[in-house]
């Protein structure tokens, strides 16, 4: 009985120790990427969308492409999977960093005409390179420790659930526009974080396949690894 009291005690211990462990990471703010030399070249749908599944497609009503180009938002329609002169222009003008929005109207195989299904996927558009802070990624996992996670005390570590800022790393490398997307429970956590991004030192900024720099957004997410 004493050797299960001593395991129960130590499991208790574990998770503890365990919920006062926060997690913390800087990511793109996007799910799904094309780079823009692919999306020049696309002239249907699985171009790109690799996964898009045509094999379900009987009949095409509505093919929709949506994207951003400068200050507009463009929408062109088709009737099938292949591109129109229309639709390849307006990816080529589309924005890097914008989204590319596609919206397909179809009958699926085997189905009667009436039986109209809707498929909808989007990607992001990203630079040839994207911005780092350094070549490995651990060198800032290493800063945000030191200047971020280090500092919040046990009991404010314990309290965190979760918190994510949202920022831009400019043309010039510089961290720029921390905002909060999601507040912690602590005014001075969400202080600390948009100070230590502020602060941050520059970064190597996107650049495009020629060469030229461009801005691009980041995330920075902190919180309990509990059920991570």
């Amino acid at each position: 009985m004493k050797y299960f009291i001593s395991f129960l005690f130590s499991l208790i211990i574990l998770a503890t120790s365990t919920a006062q462990e926060l997690g913390y990471e800087i990511m793109t703010t996007y799910s799904k990427a094309i780079k823009k030399d692919i999306l020049n070249d696309a002239r249907k749908l699985s171009d790109i969308n690799p996964d898009f599944p045509s094999s379900w497609v009987n009949k095409y009503h509505l093919v929709k492409i949506t994207a951003t180009s400068g200050c507009n938002l463009v929408s062109i329609e088709s009737e099938d999977d292949l591109l129109n002169k229309s639709q390849i222009q307006t990816l080529n003008n589309a924005d890097l960093g914008s989204d590319i929005n596609v919206s397909v109207k179809y009958n699926p195989k085997n189905s009667t005409e009436d039986n109209i299904r809707e498929i909808n996927f989007t990607y992001s558009i990203v630079p040839e390179t994207e911005a780092r802070f350094s070549e490995d990624y651990q060198d800032l996992k290493d800063y945000i420790k030191t200047h971020a996670i280090d500092k919040l005390s046990e009991d404010i570590s314990k309290s965190l659930e979760s918190a994510t800022v949202r920022f831009t790393i400019c043309e010039e490398g510089k961290p720029i526009n921390p905002i909060v997307e999601l507040f912690s429970n602590n005014t001075e956590v969400d202080q600390l974080l948009i100070d230590m991004i502020t602060n941050m030192p520059n970064w190597k900024p996107a650049a495009g396949k020629d060469r030229s720099k461009i801005k691009q957004d980041f995330v920075l997410s902190v919180g309990s690894m509990i059920g991570s």
